[in-house]
This record gives structure tokens, C-alpha cells and sequence, in this order.
């Protein structure tokens, strides 16, 4: 959390410590979406959300309660 944040984004000044950040931010500003979803139309910004979304459609579950057993 000290680390120092040198790349700042020019539209709202948002910092960051590292260049691929701040690119990976500027999609906020730019609406730019280049990670497709093969199976629907959606798009992402980043391959993180499209991971994440592509669940939807295989209907993977890899985290279990410890609690209730139930997975999501």
C-alpha cells in the first residue's frame, strides 16, 4: 500500500504503481471491450471477467462452503 504510484491516468488521475495498470484502467475511459466470450455475444475488458464469466456457460464451480457444502 506504500508503494509508489508513477503512472497516472490523465482522465481522472487515478495512480498506479505499475505501466500494464494503468493500461489496463484506461478501459474504464475508453470503453475498449477485446476479450470476446466464444459461446455469446458479451465482451471484456479484461481475460480476468471473461474467465470468470465463461462459468455461466460450463457451470464450473470451484469454490465449496465449508459451512453448507454448497459451491459456487
Amino acid at each position: 500500500h506504500t508503494a509508489a504510484r508513477s503512472f497516472t491516468c490523465e482522465l481522472c488521475g487515478r495512480g498506479f504503481s505499475r505501466k500494464s495498470h494503468l493500461a489496463r484502467h484506461q478501459a474504464v475511459h475508453t470503453g475498449t471491450r477485446p476479450h470476446g466470450c466464444g459461446q455469446c455475444s458479451k465482451r471484456f475488458s479484461s481475460k480476468t471477467n471473461l474467465v470468470r464469466h465463461q462459468a455461466v456457460h460450463t457451470g464450473h464451480r470451484p469454490y465449496i462452503c465449508s459451512q453448507c457444502g454448497k459451491s459456487f
